[in-house]
């Protein structure tokens, strides 16, 4: 059993290895991967991954689809089974060329770590999140009563976010150069600290949205 447990880490660290060099990935990307094969592992009690086979892939899945979890159903949702599926996926995808492995993790089987289509389906499509109505959002921005500095920037960042569909990680991330003031342009640049989805530099303008105070509100603290 140690010299499993010695195997299956080693092997682990040479493809996460490859994920961080090879494919180029966040250290934070690598580590829902190892989450993922820690799922892997949980379910099988740590056999040797050379012992993967479909049936053991069918058994995973249903294994996840039953295991309790601190949810309101009691279970994991298929948002999370599908993530974890498809990275384990990848590791047993990439297992499967690899020497000592070749003839033991057969591409084939590998197949059948996936939900049924329509599961997947519902998994992609995400859930449905209630937002804060044009009405709402504005009996917010102005009911909050000006004391201080502290006050103005909670209004102004409340109101940038509103007019620019900004992730809240950029948003607090910007830098005063971040924004040009003559063209009420916002270069949500990675490059300069910014943190975007997945990175990827963001030219952002004001949305017209038929109220100027929240414009106002954000240009005035920005001054």
């Amino acid at each position: 059993m140690i010299n499993t447990i010695y195997e299956n880490e080693q092997i682990k660290r040479d493809f996460f290895e490859q994920l961080k060099g090879g494919r180029g990935f966040a250290k934070s990307s690598v580590r829902v991967f190892a989450e993922a094969i820690g799922q892997w592992q949980t379910f099988s009690k740590n056999e040797d991954f050379s012992n993967y086979n479909k049936s053991k892939a069918i058994a995973f899945t249903e294994w996840l689809n039953t295991r309790p979890a601190k949810t309101k159903s009691g279970k994991i949702s298929l948002v999370t089974q599908y993530n974890y599926l498809r990275r384990v996926k990848k590791f047993f995808e990439w297992l499967s060329e690899q020497p000592g492995y070749k003839s033991k993790v057969l591409k084939n089987d590998v197949d059948f770590l996936r939900l049924s289509k329509k599961d997947a389906r519902i998994a992609q499509s995400g859930t449905t999140k209630k937002m804060p109505t044009f009405e709402e959002v504005k009996k917010i921005v102005e009911g909050i009563e000006i004391k201080n500095e502290i006050d103005m920037r909670d209004r102004a960042l409340i109101c940038f976010a509103f007019v620019t569909g900004a992730r809240i990680a950029a948003v607090i991330s910007l830098k005063m150069k971040s924004f040009d003031k003559v063209n009420n342009l916002i270069d949500q640049n990675p490059g300069d600290g910014v943190r975007t989805k997945n990175s990827k530099r963001i030219l952002t303008t004001f949305f017209p949205i038929g109220w100027y105070e929240p414009e106002k509100y954000f240009l005035e603290w920005y001054k």
